[in-house]
């Protein structure tokens, strides 16, 4: 269960931004009474970049070893992306899919997706590829559980819709949407990278760690000096 968010920005410096939720399932449940329930694993890494920085990329859906492979092999270079996109195609996605279900009924939940922010050629662009390696270019595409929020989010925002958007109103937008979205229990962090054509720039976790810090902060200063007046 996985929220990925790509803005298009071309007002001022022309951009994409990327975010996603920071959580993961890891396939088993917990049991409590008569409910069962998904097991999450925080702090769960969905962004990553190649070596050359000419793209970032959001991942979701199944992460298996196919998945694991395929991920290092865009990190190193093994993959010609450039040249998909031109073809509108990920073929290796789709004989990855196609492994998976010994070339049978591909089910939901065997499906991985891939959000791509690329700056080829000088110039930031913002797809998304399908499980069986289709890629579509979008200004603004949120992907996952909480999609609808996402959405809410962009039609209640006083600011113009993507791509009609500064770089750092799509920051903030991609903030609200991801806020949003935490209303579902097992959305909760965020990762943020921002593409353009200079170059690409990443949270890696930061945000999280700087809100885990805050909150143990919190805990501290209400211990000195809340707590020590009724004790």
């Amino acid at each position: 269960m996985t929220v990925l968010i790509g803005i298009k920005a071309n007002e001022g410096v022309p951009g994409v931004v990327l975010a996603s939720d920071t959580n993961a399932l890891n396939g088993l449940k917990t049991s409590y009474g008569t409910n069962a329930y998904n097991q999450v694993m925080k702090g769960s890494q969905k962004i990553f970049s190649n070596k050359n920085h000419d793209f970032a990329f959001a991942v979701a859906g199944l992460i298996d070893q196919y998945m694991v492979e395929f991920i290092h092999g865009l990190i190193e270079g093994k993959i010609d992306l450039k040249k998909s996109i031109k073809k509108k195609s990920l073929n290796l996605l789709n004989k990855l899919h196609m492994a998976r279900c010994d070339y049978s009924k591909l089910e939901k939940y065997q499906e991985s997706y891939i959000m791509f922010a690329s700056r080829f050629e000088n110039e930031p662009r913002l797809h998304f590829c399908y499980p069986l390696g289709r890629i579509k270019e979008y200004s603004f595409h949120p992907f996952g559980l909480a999609e609808s929020h996402a959405i809410k989010a962009v039609n209640s925002s006083s600011i113009d819709r993507p791509p009609f958007i500064s770089l750092e109103q799509a920051v903030d937008l991609a903030e609200n949407c991801l806020e949003k979205a935490s209303q579902n229990p097992y959305i909760d962090g965020i990762d943020i990278a921002a593409v353009t054509a200079k170059g690409i720039a990443y949270t890696e976790g930061r945000i999280n760690k700087l809100m885990n810090k805050a909150r143990h902060k919190g805990t501290e200063d209400f211990k000195k000096q809340d707590l020590s007046s009724i004790i």
